[in-house]
């Protein structure tokens, strides 16, 4: 049986990104880098992660937990 972010890596995989699995505080994670297509911060390069907590199952609910890397501080105080 497939788990929520094996079912999220080959969505993911299928689409073209390479992406890897791991173990974090905040359970199991895919990651994969991207590249940002639009807005103040288009171009950059990040690692985008996303982890799903609880018994939630997907994809009737999607993943809640986006981790990204490095930070975006857009803060303009």
């Amino acid at each position: 049986m497939y788990s929520n972010i094996d079912k999220i890596k080959a969505e993911l995989e299928s689409l073209g990104y390479r992406t890897f699995t791991f173990d974090s505080p905040l359970g199991e994670t895919v990651s994969f880098p991207y590249k940002v297509e639009a807005g103040s911060h288009k171009g950059e390069r990040v690692m985008l992660a996303i982890s799903m907590q609880g018994a939630e199952q997907y994809p009737e609910y999607p993943p809640h937990w986006i981790h990204l890397s490095p930070p975006i501080d857009d803060y303009k105080g």
